[in-house]
């Protein structure tokens, strides 16, 4: 599987991710136990690609089966695999079983019902047995009801899932915007 993020976030790791405190204490609480839905929406520019690409990361160095994909080159995987084989089935069941799965960028596709469904459907599977799903999106609850539906909402916003919401500006264009350094929280 080819690199699913931008080459430049190859050497993001959890130790350089620099946040403010409230949302520093939810990924560190969530890195420590990682279950159910962790859903990281904000601003563009905010850090959420950093933040999944850093778990990615260190994820695959510890031998982790993970699985990452932004949401167009997700679904591009399953047309293709789809086209190839006549059954995505296989594929849907293989990226419900791994130890992690990483959907970037979700509701930023124009989307077919198809598609929606398949998103909803791993999301659903994941989030039921309890694996680890980090998603990050520029949509908020709002948003993602009138891109999706009632039903993914409510599977994304449920209790038991770890909601974090990046306000701010660009940190691309704003040099030292947080506050505390990840590697001085995980000790």
């Amino acid at each position: 599987m080819n690199y699913p993020f931008n080459e430049e976030y190859k050497e993001a790791r959890m130790s350089k991710i620099i946040q403010s405190d409230e949302i520093m204490d939810r990924l560190v609480k969530w890195h420590k136990n990682p279950e159910y839905i962790f859903y990281f929406t904000g601003n563009v520019g905010t850090g959420k690609t950093y933040f999944v690409s850093a778990m990615y990361n260190e994820w695959i160095e510890q031998g982790k089966n993970v699985r990452a994909y932004t949401e167009d080159n997700f679904l591009s995987h399953l047309k293709v695999g789809f086209k190839d084989n006549n059954d995505a089935t296989f594929e849907i069941k293989r990226l419900c079983e791994c130890d992690y799965f990483i959907l970037d960028d979700m509701g930023h596709c124009r989307m077919n019902d198809w598609q929606r469904d398949i998103i909803f459907n791993l999301i659903d599977i994941r989030s039921s047995m309890k694996r680890p799903t980090l998603i990050t999106s520029n949509l908020q609850k709002k948003d993602l009801l009138n891109t999706y539906n009632e039903r993914m909402a409510s599977r994304v916003y449920a209790s038991r899932n770890t909601i974090v919401l990046s306000t701010g500006g660009d940190r691309r264009s704003i040099p030292n915007f947080g506050k505390k350094e990840f590697s001085e929280l995980l000790t």
